[in-house]
């Protein structure tokens, strides 16, 4: 098999996407890449806590409870009232679907009588529709 030579333009910026079309390119050695690097000092993170102070005043930190306790109550409370509120609704919801349900099942008695009577009158010695169509076209 010849090798095949890549052309710069067709090797991707990313070795990993096509690994074996593009050759890799020459690593240092790590003691020069350390050499290059910067010392990193440690620093304190601005969004770690701080250490507690000794004798600091908890009236603060107590009024602050205060307040989200009373928040969450307020909060609590407009959840009750919109739970109600959706309540009644379904109460209301609930009572016509009942007078829905109450109608159709009249309507559905209705036809299943005219259904029944229509089948008495066909299997009875009356006349039936089509009979009476007959006859007049013969007359």
């Amino acid at each position: 098999q010849a090798e095949v030579e890549i052309e710069p333009e067709q090797c991707s910026p990313r070795p990993a996407e096509a690994p074996d079309r593009c050759p890799e390119a020459p690593r240092p050695p790590v003691a020069v890449v350390r050499e290059a690097l910067p010392e990193v000092k440690p620093q304190a993170a601005p969004w770690r806590r701080a250490k507690p102070v000794v004798g600091r005043s908890t009236a603060g930190s107590a009024a602050a409870r205060a307040g989200i306790e009373d928040e969450m109550v307020d909060i609590a409370e407009g959840m009750k009232g919109a739970a109600n509120t959706f309540l009644k609704t379904l109460k209301k919801d609930n009572s016509r679907l009942e007078d829905m349900s109450e109608s159709q099942q009249k309507s559905l008695d209705s036809v299943t009588a005219q259904t029944e009577k229509g089948k008495k009158m066909l299997r009875s010695n009356q006349m039936s529709f089509f009979c009476t169509m007959i006859l007049v076209a013969i007359s």
